[in-house]
């Protein structure tokens, strides 16, 4: 990505040394190679760092004075969603003063939260959330809510009837002849999610919110890696570096004995770091330490950003079919066989730094044909299935601003933002993926991320999508994590 997504930023002065001792062992040891040197990231999930260029423009050499942050309390999720109550009241009930009377826990029998439309169908699913009871004029009101206020609306007819919809009274119709189907009550399996954190209470929340199993929430060790969320399933990613260690056969043996069969996640977009003879013998070393200890884990190959389309208006970077060649081919050469990889994976951004915002989605199911075209090429990995362990965009505003005296060189977002295209561009994937996971193989795929603020200056440049207002139990979701949960659960 024109600059990334680090889960768990280190310190400036970490990043520096890093950053120094990469550039110095890529040199002493590629000299002459094709190979893109970057700044080292902070142990978690790799992204790329195409950063685009700036405009020929002078950055302001004034220095930014802080904005004070004043000393308030911060409101409570519950007193939040009494507050969004009590306005619906004042907007929906116009006589009177209103005075909320009881706030009670209530696990809804189903997603209508008990108030059903007519000719409506909601999963039945036991869903969370409160009822708030206020009074007007001596007569009783109910809102009915879910946990984060997502669903709130009026309910009840005055005078305290209990779960009484306010629905208008039934017609002369006649009864359709047909059952209407009901709704898909189970959440599709194959949307998967980044997660902004390892707590791993805060994320549990948001995973049982959003409804996926799977989620990706960047590197751990191998004492942390294996715990697990209830419910849920983690993606086991192990970076592998030009610097790093890689794991040793015990730390291997301890992971695979907790966690057998696990999905093993191995180097995030190398195309844009590392060549692969400077990685390939890390890479063997731990398929073979893996497969040893567990034959029915699952080998993940290192995720290519994007295959035939890098980037324009940056630096540029090795393309994913060019890495990839050169991948099988040097290690057949080394090893006499091909890599024993069971799932290929494939990271998502249309990087196009000419045309904001970076929504272009067609340019993106390109990627995903063209990995599919060239592995069916390939008898091994013919019916070896595709993952999308990332899948997003950089900017979702209209423009950016490197002027920005504030963000002291860093890009910020300028104009609007645009949402209409945001939203479409998932749509667009999400059509192509569903419509396409059986003849193309693809069986998972990682929407990034659960929350980031993508409405200040970042040096990561990322100010595209969040699928929740903060990072926090019991954010609202935004439109563009709506609009995932409604596919999630296929409502339209």
């Amino acid at each position: 990505m024109p600059t990334i997504r680090q889960f768990f930023v280190q310190s400036q002065m970490m990043r520096f040394l890093m950053s120094t001792l990469l550039l110095a062992t890529l040199i002493g040891t590629a000299c002459g190679e094709n190979v893109v040197t970057v700044p080292a990231t902070p142990t978690s999930i790799a992204t790329p760092t195409v950063i685009p260029t700036p405009p020929a423009t002078e950055t302001p050499t004034a220095t930014h004075t802080p904005t004070p942050v004043p000393n308030v309390t911060t409101p409570s999720p519950l007193d939040k969603l009494r507050e969004m109550a009590h306005q619906i009241i004042e907007s929906d009930v116009t006589t009177g003063t209103s005075n909320l009377i009881s706030t009670e826990y209530v696990e809804w029998t189903d997603a209508s939260l008990n108030c059903p439309k007519s000719d409506y169908y909601y999963a039945q699913v036991i869903t969370p959330g409160y009822k708030f009871t206020f009074e007007v004029n001596e007569e009783l009101y109910s809102i009915h809510s879910n946990t984060t206020g997502e669903v709130m609306f009026l309910c009840e007819a005055p005078s305290g009837a209990t779960d009484s919809p306010l629905l208008p009274p039934p017609t002369a119709t006649a009864t359709p002849e047909a059952t209407a189907t009901p709704m898909i009550t189970i959440p599709d399996p194959r949307y998967a999610v980044i997660g902004h954190t390892q707590e791993l209470t805060t994320l549990k929340w948001f995973l049982d919110d959003l409804g996926t199993q799977w989620y990706l929430d960047g590197q751990h060790s191998p004492e942390e890696i294996v715990l697990e969320i209830p419910g849920h399933s983690r993606l086991f990613y192990v970076d592998v570096t030009v610097l790093t260690p890689i794991w040793t056969a015990q730390q291997i043996a301890m992971v695979t004995l907790d966690s057998p069969g696990a999905v093993w996640y191995i180097s995030g977009e190398p195309n844009r770091r590392f060549s692969p003879d400077q990685i390939i013998e890390k890479l063997h070393s731990l398929y073979t330490l893996i497969k040893s200890a567990d034959p029915s884990a699952r080998i993940m190959s290192p995720s290519m950003l994007n295959f035939d389309f890098t980037c324009n208006g940056c630096g540029g970077y090795t393309s994913g079919r060019e890495w990839l060649e050169h991948f099988l081919q040097l290690y057949q050469e080394k090893y006499q066989e091909l890599p024993p990889i069971d799932v290929w994976a494939l990271d998502l951004y249309p990087l196009d730094w000419l045309n904001l915002p970076t929504t272009n989605a067609e340019l993106m199911t390109e990627q995903v044909t063209n990995l599919r075209q060239y592995l069916n090429t390939f008898e091994e990995f013919y019916q070896a299935p595709i993952w999308i362990t990332e899948l997003g965009l950089h900017w979702g505003w209209a423009d950016i601003d490197w002027a920005n005296p504030e963000c002291n060189g860093q890009p910020s977002p300028k104009g609007e933002y645009e949402q209409d295209k945001v939203l479409l561009y998932f749509e667009q994937i999400f059509d192509f993926l569903e419509n396409n996971a059986d003849a193309y193989r693809i069986e998972k795929w990682f929407i990034f991320i659960t929350y980031y603020d993508i409405s200040t200056c970042n040096y990561e440049a990322y100010n595209g999508a969040s699928l929740y207002e903060s990072g926090d139990i019991g954010s609202p979701l935004t439109k563009v994590g709506k609009l995932v949960k409604n596919r999630i659960y296929h409502i339209e």
